[in-house]
């Protein structure tokens, strides 16, 4: 039941889209960002981040909430590619959740590609395409998921 979870959850955040696209913040080598906020159950959870190389540009980040025992860390190096009136970024890296009280599973997500549509004519807008993946080893479940796009392009 807890697989069906992580995917639930794996999904439930790439409904959210800006409604134009913008230049990326472009951080410095070794920047770091770091928060802490308290969750509806009163826990607390923490996020750290850092630029780790700056070409081809990738942040390493760790998501950790102590007392729930959930703990993510992971990798994100976004490759751009100029497709006319569009741009995609190939989203390379994975996130690996693990949860402390159930121990020996370890969930690993992938990233799908964020496309820019319209940026030389038309309207500008986001939208995400492609291949991800949820996938427990332990459990042997995997979630192949292809989102698609409404302009195919090769």
């Amino acid at each position: 039941m807890r697989f069906l979870d992580i995917v639930k959850y794996y999904l439930s955040g790439w409904h959210i889209r800006p409604k134009g696209a913008k230049k990326p913040y472009n951080p410095v080598l070794g920047e770091i960002f770091r928060c802490k906020w308290i969750c509806s159950d009163e826990t607390e959870s923490f996020y750290i981040s850092e630029q780790v190389s700056h070409h081809p540009p990738t942040s390493a980040y760790f998501y950790s909430n102590p007392e729930n025992g959930i703990v993510a860390v992971g990798n994100f190096s976004p490759k751009p590619k100029f497709l006319g009136n569009s741009i995609v970024s190939v989203m390379n890296g994975e996130t690996r959740m693990y949860f402390l009280k159930h121990p020996g599973e370890e969930y690993i997500l992938t990233y799908p590609n964020i496309y820019a549509r319209g940026l030389l004519f038309g309207t500008t807008f986001l939208e995400i395409g492609d291949d991800s993946k949820v996938e427990c080893e332990s459990s042997d479940l995997v979630a192949e998921i292809n989102f698609k796009v409404k302009v195919r392009l090769k």
